[in-house]
């Protein structure tokens, strides 16, 4: 009679296996969705102003999330040297660090963007500026233009493109949407002297 033997070992990796392309699919949907935030909320960014104090927070909120998580018991118990302990606590703070204020300071743009709020509409000052905003490390807008908002009593500044035959004077007619967490700049309409 023949016999037959079945690999076992076969078997149980297969749904590991499975498991391991799952997870390694959802962490790179995850990863996807988050740079299309951020290269959404980083179009926007020059519109939306958020409260100092929630800035403020958001950033000491992400350090202390980080510090716990990567001075968390489990890897307090880690029988390795000392010195090396200590590299793998700072890379591991770093890294969690970096994570957190991404996506929580990240979180106060899009929360005044997608909040229902109040729309506003007054007369408000502005100045045409030289150079204008920056739009990267070491590239700014020509010209710019600062619009004061009333609601957060900063100012909102954007790339701007005067026209030469125009003389603007330094009042325009704003609508901003209003949140708990700051305003947007949804239009703006500039006077002008004739």
């Amino acid at each position: 009679m023949e016999q037959n033997f079945k690999n076992y070992k076969i078997d149980l990796l297969k749904p590991i296996k499975i498991k391991q392309r799952v997870i390694l699919i959802l962490v790179i949907l995850l990863i996807i969705m988050l740079l299309i935030n951020l290269f959404f909320l980083l179009k926007i960014r020059s519109k939306i102003i958020v409260f100092a104090t929630i800035e403020s927070y958001t950033f000491i909120s992400s350090f202390f999330i980080s510090f716990i998580f990567a001075f968390s018991p489990k890897s307090l118990l880690n029988k390795q040297r000392i010195w090396k302990r200590i590299e793998n606590y700072f890379l591991k703070f770093i890294n969690i660090f970096i994570i957190c204020w991404i996506t929580i300071c990240c979180f106060p743009n899009a929360a005044v963007y997608f909040m229902p709020g109040e729309y506003r509409t007054y007369i408000t000052q502005y100045l045409i500026t030289s150079p204008g905003p920056s739009l990267s490390r070491h590239n700014h807008c020509k010209n710019g233009i600062r619009i004061y908002d009333e609601y957060t009593s900063s100012s909102f500044f954007l790339c701007f493109t005067p026209d030469e035959n125009t003389q603007y004077g330094n009042k325009a007619l704003v609508t901003i949407k209003t949140t708990p967490l700051g305003s947007y700049l949804s239009d703006y309409k500039l006077f002008i002297q004739h």
